[in-house]
């Protein structure tokens, strides 16, 4: 019988794919940093802090993901004047925004009152309005946690029948109508 063996640790295998998948183990995946690991999930894990510490904020020391979180982070330590701000044009208002579409926002809601079509619950005696998907999807699991009779499970086809299949695996001469009694002899062959 011919071996197939692995060219780092020498171990044999007896079929080329058990022989790839332990090399597996040998592979090693390097981070940005330089420091290396044997898992790729470990890999993901370490990106996750070894990339939040590489941005960091100068003024307040907040750690971002990337270049572009920081930069719209330290423009909220710039002063008004310093930075490109979206003010409110109405009189006897004196909001401001970094984004347009904060602005735009506000003014729809608190200048305009444009209310936003709410979606409205779909279970039966339920007459709540939500604004958002999120909060809908949240609203519909107290319902779905609260009325598990709603979807009540089909009942067995086989329910009140004897199991035959599990009488014949313990013993050859039970009948279903000895299982119902509560004192059985089992006669194993």
């Amino acid at each position: 019988m011919r071996a197939f063996r692995c060219e780092k640790c020498d171990a044999k295998f007896l079929t080329t794919l058990e022989k790839r998948r332990h090399e597996r183990r040998h592979r090693n995946y390097i981070c940005d940093c330089k420091e290396t690991f044997q898992l790729w999930s470990a890999l993901l894990a370490h990106k996750k802090i070894c990339t939040k510490q590489n941005f960091q904020c100068h003024v307040c020391d907040k750690h971002f993901s990337s270049k572009r979180n920081l930069r719209l982070h330290i423009d909220t330590h710039l002063s008004k004047d310093d930075r490109t701000v979206f003010i409110c044009p109405y009189e006897e208002c004196d909001r401001y925004y970094m984004y347009k579409t904060n602005l735009t926002s506000h003014i729809n809601s608190i200048h305009k009152k444009v209310a936003k079509p709410k979606i409205p619950c779909t279970f039966e005696g339920c007459s709540k309005l939500l604004g958002r998907m999120r909060t809908y999807e949240e609203h519909l699991k107290t319902h779905l946690a609260t009325n598990k009779t709603k979807f009540p499970r089909k009942p067995r086809k086989d329910k009140g029948q004897c199991k035959k299949k599990i009488i014949d695996s313990l013993a050859r001469n039970i009948t279903c109508e000895n299982l119902k009694g509560e004192n059985v002899e089992i006669n194993l062959k």
